[in-house]
């Protein structure tokens, strides 16, 4: 499934502020309750390519995590170098916020707020984009 990324609305397949109720009867997924300490639950489409971040009390959308593909420009931003990215979006990466995380003992992913598209992008160790954070 073609996922494009549509900048402060979410993606073409699912809108941020939407109730999931709306999506769970088009699409298969996968239920993940949220932690006792969480207000979120999370609904995995597309075998894990699209995780759906959902308020616990109203049902809906609050963020979106592209993880398989993620078009934006017609251009597959998942695996897609991270500077070529900048300079498609013409953002010097000077003036962007990032974070390092560690994903596990060996897996650093530096995220990087981009505040023009309201997106998080996630970038692995090689400056390629691992994962596009909507919300």
């Amino acid at each position: 499934m073609k996922i494009i990324l549509e900048p402060g609305n979410g993606v073409n397949l699912f809108r941020l502020g939407n109730k999931i109720d709306i999506y769970k009867s088009i699409y298969a997924y996968e239920f993940i309750p949220a932690e006792d300490d969480d207000e979120w639950d999370g609904y995995d489409f597309f075998d894990g390519g699209v995780e759906v971040n959902v308020d616990k009390e109203s049902g809906e959308i609050v963020a979106i995590a592209c993880r398989d593909n993620c078009y934006y420009n017609e251009v597959n931003l998942i695996g897609y170098n991270f500077a070529s990215f900048l300079k498609m979006i013409d953002q010097p990466e000077a003036e962007l916020t990032k974070e390092e995380i560690w994903l596990t003992d060996d897996e650093l992913q530096t995220v990087v707020e981009i505040d023009e598209l309201e997106i998080q992008v996630w970038v692995n160790s090689e400056g390629n984009i691992a994962m596009i954070y909507v919300g």
